[in-house]
């Protein structure tokens, strides 16, 4: 449960909550509101009786680190499993996106935190082309849908044939059947309709497993997939 502080102006630090409160190893995530009324989500580790905060929000999707995998001093994000230093919020990772960190005190049994960062995030992380690609597609397209009503039609229809036969083309004994009733349809389509074809053959392609993101939490599971942009060589993006 998140805990919310209220800004006291008296004081430059916020009162979160007695030491007690957060376990040895454990996480606890508060909503800070400062005078102006605005929200940071803090998420605060106890590592060894030291408490260390930083920004509770993954830089990737959103998702709240203090639900997070906790090893030492770095935190793995339960989504998609980007990393964090839970004592500066920076990521162990060459060109991953940092998080901010705070500064805390304890004061006999209560623990305290500056709300002014001691270390600031930057975006620096960038997905592969393809991955990128696909990704302004999906959102040039979901922004057509929020203006136009009615989306314009292409006049050259446009076929895409997905063969999910499993027939090995090395050894089968015979050509199946599916995928040249696949073939017939794509050929007529092409030859007396004018239509642009392609097939795509699923057993030639390497795909990466599901990681089963949408277990942890249904926002985790986005589209295009993170596992196509984690992994180059996904070849379900050969299907987006």
């Amino acid at each position: 449960m998140k805990r919310i502080i209220k800004n006291n102006k008296k004081n430059k630090t916020h009162y979160l909550c007695l030491t007690s409160e957060i376990l040895e190893g454990r996480s606890k995530s508060f909503s800070i509101y400062d005078e102006k009324g605005l929200r940071e989500d803090i998420a605060v580790f106890n590592i060894n009786g030291k408490y260390n905060a930083i920004f509770d929000t993954c830089a990737h999707k959103g998702a709240p680190l203090s639900q997070g995998i906790l090893k030492e001093d770095v935190v793995t994000c339960p989504w998609h499993g980007w990393k964090y230093n839970i004592r500066t919020g920076k990521s162990p990772h060459k060109e991953k996106d940092n998080v901010n960190g705070f500064i805390t005190k304890v004061t006999g049994n209560k623990l305290y935190i500056d709300p002014i960062p001691s270390t600031l995030g930057n975006k620096v992380y960038t997905p592969h082309k393809k991955y990128a690609d696909l990704q302004n597609s999906v959102k040039n397209h979901l922004t057509h849908l929020d203006k136009d009503s009615v989306m314009p039609v292409d006049s050259n229809v446009r076929v895409l044939g997905i063969s999910t036969t499993n027939s090995n083309d090395k050894v089968a004994p015979r050509k199946s059947t599916s995928e040249g009733a696949l073939n017939f349809a794509l050929d007529y389509a092409k030859n007396k309709l004018g239509s642009e074809c392609i097939m795509i053959k699923l057993r030639q392609l390497n795909f990466k497993h599901c990681e089963g993101y949408y277990s942890k939490n249904a926002k985790a599971c986005i589209f295009p997939c993170s596992i196509s942009e984690i992994y180059k060589e996904d070849q379900m993006l050969e299907i987006y």
